[in-house]
């Protein structure tokens, strides 16, 4: 993919000894090393940080002050914007439709309730907390390290794209929580699934809407003022096919998702790329990287989503 940030010109290596000629370097967050750290070579090379991750797993992490150049991150104030997924986008014919049917999304139906693939069971967006309330009033199903009711031992492995999707599509929603409630953390919790035949849950609609995913094609946990209210919800729109089927009336609008494979192509790289061909001359240095990163995320602390769960 390297070779076709068209129409830029731009090689990327993992060769350390071509980092002396190197118009720019990125760090990975989780693999900086304070007596592992290289000084720039010619005053205009970028250092740049790499994270996917929410500032709760790198506050922690060493990152030297006055160091780096610019942040690559799923968040949209970063310099250079990394998405985890992909992006909706208007068809041109050239990708596939997604199902949209009753007969294509119902017959699938096998369980009136929620699934999930969990596998961290102290989050700080404390989806566990919101999760057992839930299942007090609607058929909860949990795969992972944090099972509930799995009605298997047997599960998908991580590889087996195909095998996750049709045991999701089996239910008639999915959990899409997070570990951490942050402004744009939207990682493949969501995105490797959003174009399944089940309806996302998620847990703060703002975060979905702020980067343009259709507003009547996912189900918001803080919609409801309880999880009794939210879980008749649920059951109200299992028995009355026409309103389940609301929620993916947009894909009738032709509204699909670029290929991984054509999106990959201009996806945070090739961005990085346009951007150091464009900015070499640009002098910022960031003087707090842990204190810039936390700020431009804006994470609810687990204190407050707790309490959250607690009352719901």
């Amino acid at each position: 993919m390297f070779n076709k940030c068209e129409p830029i010109n731009c090689e990327f290596t993992i060769d350390k000894k071509l980092f002396s000629t190197s118009d720019g370097v990125v760090f990975h967050f989780a693999d900086i090393e304070s007596g592992d750290l290289p000084t720039r070579a010619f005053p205009s090379q970028k250092f740049v940080y790499f994270s996917l991750e929410a500032p709760f797993s790198t506050i922690f992490r060493f990152s030297p002050d006055n160091y780096f150049n610019w942040i690559m991150s799923y968040n949209n104030k970063s310099d250079v914007r990394f998405e985890y997924g992909t992006k909706w986008i208007k068809s041109d014919g050239n990708h596939t439709r997604l199902n949209y049917t009753y007969d294509a999304i119902i017959p699938k139906k096998l369980y009136k309730g929620i699934v999930g693939y969990i596998s961290n069971c102290n989050s700080n967006s404390a989806r566990e907390l919101v999760i057992r309330k839930l299942e007090k009033y609607i058929q909860v199903n949990i795969y992972g390290n944090c099972h509930i009711n799995p009605i298997s031992n047997k599960t998908c492995t991580v590889s087996d794209y195909k095998c996750e999707k049709n045991l999701i599509n089996n239910y008639y929603f999915y959990f899409a929580l997070e570990n951490a409630i942050c402004n744009n953390y939207i990682t493949e919790k969501y995105w490797k699934r959003f174009s399944f035949d089940s309806i996302p849950i998620v847990m703060k609609r703002k975060i979905y809407t702020d980067v343009g995913i259709p507003n009547s094609s996912f189900i918001a946990i803080d919609d409801f003022k309880t999880s009794e209210q939210m879980a008749n919800y649920l059951h109200y729109l299992i028995n009355n096919s026409s309103e389940y089927l609301k929620y993916f009336e947009h894909r009738q609008e032709n509204i699909t998702v670029v290929k991984e494979s054509d999106y990959d192509l201009t996806n945070g790289f090739c961005d990085l790329c346009s951007k150091i061909r464009k900015n070499i001359d640009d002098k910022k240095i960031i003087k707090n990287i842990n204190k810039i990163y936390k700020d431009i995320n804006k994470c609810i602390p687990r204190n407050v989503m707790s309490d959250f769960a607690n009352n719901w």
